[in-house]
This record gives C-alpha cells, sequence and structure tokens, in this order.
C-alpha cells in the first residue's frame, strides 16, 4: 500500500528541510505568515528576551549564538547585548579618572607595566576610546609631551590618512582631542612625515622638527603646540598592512630626543595596538551590522503591520531607513508605467531639519521638483549614485542643476 505524503512527513523531516532551504523558508513566511505571528516572533527575538528561538532553529541562523562552547558564547553574547543596548561603556577618559590610575602604574617595572597597558588596551573595543588609550599609553611608556593618531581612509588605489585624535597628552580627555568630520586633517600617502611612513612602512625620527623639509609647520601654528622632537611609526594589522600611523612629540618636555630603546619600545607597543584597534574596527562593524539588521525586521514588521494605510507603510519606511541612514532630506517615490513611459504617482518628503516631518507633495509639486529626474532615472537604471553633481558625467547636457 503507498504511503501518502502525510505520512511520510514528520517534525524531523520537516525540520531537516528548512534547515537545508533557508531561502524556501523566507519566502514561504513573507507569503503566509500573518502580521500577527511575525509581530510575536519579532517580540520574542528582541534582545534580553527569555523566550528565545532555540538555537537549532532555521529562523535563528541570524542570531548571535553559532554553537561551540556554550559558556563561551554565553559570555560573548552578554558582551554584546549589553554595548548594543547601551548598557557597556568605557570608563570616561577624564582628568580625574587618569590621575587615579599614575600611583598604581609608577610603582610597576617596565615589564609589568608595559603588560598592564597592553591589557588596558585589550579590553577596549570601542574604536575611539581604544585609540586615545594607545596614544595616552604611548605617551606614558615613552614620557612624551604629545601623541597623535592617523588612520587609512580611502580605496586600495587612492589611500590617505585623516586625524583621529591630535595632540593627546597625559592630562588630556578624549573630548578634548578627539576630531570630528569638520575638523579632520587629511594627508596623501607619500606626503609629509606621517604619509612617508605609511608609505613605506618604515619609522622616521627627528631630533628638530623645524629643521626638517618634511615637517609642517602650520600644524602647529593651527594647534598652537611647538613641536620640537618627533617619532613616527606605521600601525599595522596582523597582515602587516598599513592602517594607521602614530607619532609621539617632544620627550621629557622636549629636552630630549628619542633614541633607539624608545623607537623599539613604541614598535613593540603598537604591535599590540594594531591588532586591537583591528578587531575593534571589525566589532564595531559587526554591532553596525546588527542594528541595521534590527532596523530591517523592524522595517518588515512595520509593512506587514500597516498594509492598509499607505500613508502610514510610507511614514515607517522613511522614518526606518532614517535609523539606517542619516541624510538631510529623504524622498519616497511610488511609480508607474505605462507604454514604456513611467509615471510617479505618489511622493513624500522627509526632512531631517524639520524634525522630520513628512510632506505628502501634491502633483504640481512632484511636477516641478528637478528630482524627480532621478527617480525616474533610477526607475529606468534600477540605480544612481552621485558623489558631487557638479562634476557627474551623468548631469551633462541635463538642466537638473537647481534641485527643489
Amino acid at each position: 500500500m503507498q504511503r501518502s505524503m502525510t505520512d511520510q512527513l514528520n517534525p524531523s523531516s520537516v525540520n531537516k528541510f528548512l534547515q537545508a532551504n533557508p531561502t524556501f523558508l523566507r519566502q514561504w513566511i513573507l507569503t503566509n505568515i500573518s502580521s500577527e505571528v511575525l509581530n510575536i516572533w519579532l517580540e520574542d527575538r528582541k534582545l534580553g528576551s527569555s523566550n528565545r528561538l532555540s538555537d537549532s532553529s532555521p529562523l535563528s541562523s541570524g542570531g548571535l549564538r553559532s554553537g561551540g562552547d556554550s559558556h563561551v558564547d554565553f559570555i560573548t553574547e552578554g558582551i554584546f547585548n549589553e554595548i548594543v543596548v547601551g548598557r557597556r561603556r568605557s570608563l570616561p577618559a577624564t582628568r580625574q579618572n587618569l590621575d587615579m590610575r599614575r600611583p598604581d602604574l609608577a610603582k610597576m617595572d617596565d615589564k609589568a607595566l608595559f603588560m598592564e597597558l597592553v591589557r588596558d588596551i585589550a579590553n577596549e573595543l570601542d574604536v575611539n576610546m581604544l585609540c586615545y588609550k594607545i596614544l595616552w599609553s604611548v605617551c606614558y611608556l615613552t614620557k612624551s609631551e604629545r601623541a597623535s593618531l592617523f588612520l587609512v581612509k580611502g580605496t586600495k588605489e587612492e589611500k590617505y590618512l585623516v586625524s583621529k585624535l591630535f595632540d593627546v597628552c597625559e592630562t588630556s580627555s578624549i573630548y578634548e582631542t578627539l576630531h570630528a568630520d569638520d575638523n579632520t586633517i587629511s594627508v596623501p600617502f607619500g606626503k609629509g612625515i606621517a604619509g612617508l611612513v605609511a608609505l613605506k612602512k618604515e619609522p622616521i625620527n627627528i631630533q628638530d622638527a623645524y629643521q626638517d623639509p618634511r615637517f609642517n609647520k602650520e600644524i602647529d601654528v593651527r594647534t598652537g603646540f611647538r613641536t620640537k622632537a618627533l617619532l613616527s611609526m606605521p600601525l599595522l594589522n596582523s597582515e602587516g598592512n598599513v592602517i594607521g600611523v602614530a607619532q609621539i612629540m617632544n620627550k621629557g618636555r622636549g629636552t630630549e630626543s628619542f633614541n633607539d630603546k624608545d623607537e623599539a619600545l613604541f614598535r613593540d607597543f603598537l604591535v599590540f595596538c594594531g591588532i586591537g584597534l583591528t578587531n575593534a574596527q571589525l566589532f564595531e562593524m559587526s554591532v553596525n551590522e546588527y542594528k541595521q539588521n534590527q532596523l530591517l525586521l523592524n522595517l518588515a514588521k512595520g509593512i506587514f503591520l500597516e498594509q492598509t494605510n499607505l500613508e502610514k507603510m510610507v511614514e515607517r519606511i522613511l522614518l526606518e531607513i532614517s535609523g539606517l541612514i542619516y541624510c538631510q532630506r529623504y524622498l519616497f517615490y511610488l511609480i508607474t508605467s505605462e507604454n514604456e513611459e513611467i509615471y510617479i504617482s505618489q511622493a513624500f518628503d522627509m526632512n531631517a531639519d524639520r524634525d522630520n516631518e513628512i510632506k505628502r507633495l501634491s502633483e504640481n509639486e512632484v511636477s516641478m521638483s528637478k528630482l524627480a529626474v532621478f527617480a525616474k532615472e533610477v526607475a529606468r537604471s534600477k540605480e544612481l549614485r552621485i558623489m558631487d553633481q557638479h562634476r557627474d558625467p551623468w548631469f551633462q547636457g541635463k538642466q537638473v542643476h537647481e534641485m527643489t
């Protein structure tokens, strides 16, 4: 007697099939699961929930745990969750907190001091705080007056350095020395002292900076600090690639030059710093990706919950997108096509300068908007990325410079 299909199905076989076909499972969920069920699942997936799906479930493949030692996973997941929700923070690098460390550090011999400072940076996962601790520790180790750090940015073909922290000293805090996007110093590879160190992966030790033509005196004018002795060292990752350049200035308050022992100590310490910085940057990427995934899940949830109200659905989509990518302005166009012609049926405008107020554009406003040209072009080509409208070849011959 032939067995029916239902006779062949059982929880084990279904689970095995779903584990092997996650794409099918996701598509089936989107097609068949109601918004109520999806909402319950999303609530269960929230951070700190005690009713999570089991690790073996195919729906948990994007979760934090990945098998292996459950004790290690538990500890790591706890740290990750605390950082994501903002409960785990670094000790503020205030002058008072740093002053409290000096008596203990002063009692240590050279080896114990070195390992204590390495341990401190190894425990830091916040990139900004890690960079600050690196420079503060280097100043303390080498008795330098100031220290600065440049990080590598750009593409593989066109790399450059940007100042991350500048003029860090033993008594400064991270808030005083951290460079924001609007006051960073950019240095091309091969230009200046830091650029040459990054290009050649070799240190540069200068006894009198003002007698060296490679030194840029304008930096001192800008900061109000006078550099005398300067030691610049490449910061490498575990694969030997340059990820930054660290500099220390004025040993012994400018009365001494940096010697071979200082170079060796600086180089040895930066070995650990390069590894720590790479790990912190990877961790930061993981946290950001996790947060983006959570926002996308919330967006999917919102779309399910607002299927009966177009304006509320668009509002939720725009608000969730603003959590993923910060922009000054967001536009949402609904496109229709007829006889290969593309039309904009509805448009919504959200402006960050107006507290993310969302406005539904009238037909006349859409017809007068130059930005609608972009929407139609994207509908045709599927993507349009413009870095600078005045230099982009797509603008040649197009009267769209005065955008509204």
